[in-house]
């Protein structure tokens, strides 16, 4: 798991959960500590090395890609960054 554990806060967010893993990343359930509590997703993706270039990209173009949408059916993002362990997305939780 990307190097989080639960109780882990990044960036204003407290990590609750693991709810989802995958060859790309992990999602947890974590909690808005900077604004309001609320209860957020946020997706991380797994960088090893350089060759992982190709990932990233790809990530930064579903980040471009959401953020661009508004439609009753697709997770709306709050917040994007980056760390030490790499990009992230926090996203409504649904």
């Amino acid at each position: 798991m990307i190097g989080l554990d639960v109780g882990d806060s990044i960036d204003g967010f407290k990590i609750l959960e693991v709810i989802g893993e995958g060859g790309m990343g992990s999602v947890w359930r974590a909690r808005d500590l900077k604004l309001d509590g609320r209860v957020v997703a946020m997706k991380r993706i797994r960088l090893v090395d350089e060759a992982d270039r190709r990932m990233l990209e790809r990530f930064e173009q579903e980040r471009r890609s959401i953020v661009q949408l508004n439609h009753a059916n697709v997770v709306t993002v709050l917040d994007a960054g980056s760390d030490d362990l790499g990009p992230y997305l926090v996203m409504e939780f649904v």
